[in-house]
């Protein structure tokens, strides 16, 4: 028997092959990474500013909602931000939007929301304000 030096024509479809199918794995592990990268950058941003909205609202706690000097807020014990009511207080029941807060490039590229919700629950006879506080984005489709 007497063998030939070269390839056939089934080798050099099948080197092909695994060769199109590893380029195509490491052509999605990047992209993948890619948008993990970016995903995680965002969900970083949104909770900075989630943190900065808690914060702020502590300036807020308070029985007494009457105008007083040095009240935060405009008109007194109002967030500016606060889309939702023209002059309510920061911390009165009901679902408060203040995407305003959030840089431009995040409204803009993201359709980023926040909004934070305050409900009074009661503890042991006392009425307790509950704030849950939301985000919400898209990931643009690449």
């Amino acid at each position: 028997m007497r063998y030939r030096n070269g390839s056939t024509l089934i080798e050099v479809v099948v080197g092909a092959m695994i060769l199109v199918m590893a380029a195509a794995v490491i052509g999605n592990v990047m992209l993948s990474t890619f948008m993990v990268k970016r995903s995680d950058k965002l969900r970083y941003d949104l909770s900075v500013e989630t943190a900065a909205l808690r914060e702020h609202l502590n300036n807020y706690v308070t029985a007494d909602t009457s105008i007083v000097s040095n009240a935060p807020g405009f008109p007194p014990w109002h967030m500016p931000e606060d889309s939702s009511c023209a002059s309510c207080w920061a911390l009165s029941p009901g679902v408060h939007d203040v995407t305003s807060r959030l840089p431009a490039g995040l409204r803009a590229d993201y359709k980023a929301t926040l909004k934070y919700t305050v409900s009074i629950k009661d503890y042991h006879g006392r009425n307790v304000s509950n704030v849950r506080i939301e985000t919400s984005w898209e990931l643009p489709q690449q």
